[in-house]
């Protein structure tokens, strides 16, 4: 079994102002997340192959296990099952399989320290240095690719918390009763609950004072700025509550370009950049030239003298463009939203004029793709 066949069904899950993994269960049609940093979020964005761009609703948050999962209809039932797998020993490698931000899936190496029993649940812990935020709800599997579980929790510096797959197939019957509404679980007693179920904060089994985001939808508390941004999202006709990344961030798609919107909260700016070309791929291909890069370094050099208000920059051999508003306070949404058009159509020229500037760079184009 090979651990490639699991990666479209590893997604990005966000909120306004978080962001972790998830896996996609299709035959539950959900997404399983941790129940850590998605309390009391009602609606996610979900991002995979598996889905594309789509938003989920909660169906239950279940903090005595750790888990929460939101429904999201998937187009396949391809690629995963909750295979009953044996629960893996101390000192057994493991990986960690993570969907970055950039959508590629990072494999971890890892190893389980121990496995640890509460009540009647088994988890087991095992060391990664990593310290991404979005590492909350990753798929860890065998060597040979065998699902294992679900990262639920941080529990030191360097030590994941883990919940077998077993379960989550578990959880699924447990909470099937109450398939079309929200529900979840007390963590004092770990009777399942719904919201009429709750009287002055309680819980009607045990009577323990309930945490609220468990039971109340959580609300924005939003700027004034970040309303203008939502706005002018919404102007170039894009849903943007299906545009979240994380706080702060988010990201639309226009002609092949992923565009990303960032507000600067310390210098009251909205900076929207994308990524145009990546030369990693033609430098592994040894389509450019040793003096390649170097003509194109000069290329972007000259553009940026010619440019007032936007800049090319190169991150991890990348070739982006950003611009950057500085004055968020006093700009009319209107004045913003044809900033931002006026961005966008630059990006579409400036990546036709990338191509073929490059283009001229490559010796032979015969057996060679337009970027």
């Amino acid at each position: 079994m090979n651990s490639k066949q699991f990666e479209q069904n590893i997604a990005l899950v966000s909120t306004d102002s978080t962001m972790q993994n998830g896996i996609i269960l299709p035959t539950y049609n959900a997404v399983v997340v941790s129940y850590h940093g998605m309390e009391g979020y009602r609606q996610v964005v979900v991002r995979s192959p598996l889905v594309g761009r789509k938003l989920g609703e909660a169906m239950f948050m279940d903090p005595y296990y750790g888990v929460a999962a939101f429904k999201v209809h998937s187009i396949s039932n391809q690629g995963f099952s909750l295979e009953v797998a044996d629960m893996p020993l101390p000192g057994q490698h493991v990986k960690v399989l993570v969907r970055s931000f950039s959508r590629a899936v990072v494999e971890y190496s890892s190893v389980v320290v121990r496995t640890i029993e509460k009540q009647d649940i088994f988890y087991f812990h095992v060391t990664l240095a990593n310290d991404s935020d979005q590492i909350f709800g990753s798929l860890v599997v065998s060597l040979s690719g065998e699902p294992l579980g679900l990262v639920v929790r941080r529990v030191a510096n360097d030590r994941l918390e883990v919940l077998p797959l077993k379960y989550l197939r578990d959880l699924f019957v447990e909470f099937s009763n109450y398939e079309n509404t929200y529900a979840f679980r007390c963590p004092f007693c770990t009777e399942i609950l719904t919201e009429d179920l709750v009287t002055f904060d309680k819980c009607a089994f045990c009577g323990e004072i309930l945490p609220p985001k468990l039971f109340k939808p959580i609300s924005r508390n939003i700027s004034r700025e970040v309303i203008k941004i939502e706005k002018v999202i919404s102007n170039l006709n894009y849903q943007p509550e299906l545009t979240f990344l994380g706080h702060h961030f988010w990201e639309i798609e226009k002609s092949g370009l992923h565009i990303l919107f960032h507000y600067d909260k310390d210098n009251n700016s909205l900076v929207i950049y994308s990524t145009l070309v990546s030369l990693a791929s033609y430098i592994r291909k040894g389509l450019l030239q040793p003096g390649s890069k170097h003509k194109i370094y000069e290329y972007l050099l000259n553009e940026n003298l010619k440019m007032k208000y936007m800049f090319f920059s190169l991150y991890d051999q990348n070739i982006i463009l950003s611009s950057i508003y500085m004055d968020m306070e006093h700009v009319t949404e209107q004045a913003l939203t044809g900033y931002v058009r006026d961005f966008v159509a630059h990006l579409i020229d400036y990546k036709h004029n990338l191509n073929q500037f490059i283009s001229t760079l490559i010796p032979d184009q015969s057996d060679t793709h337009s970027l």
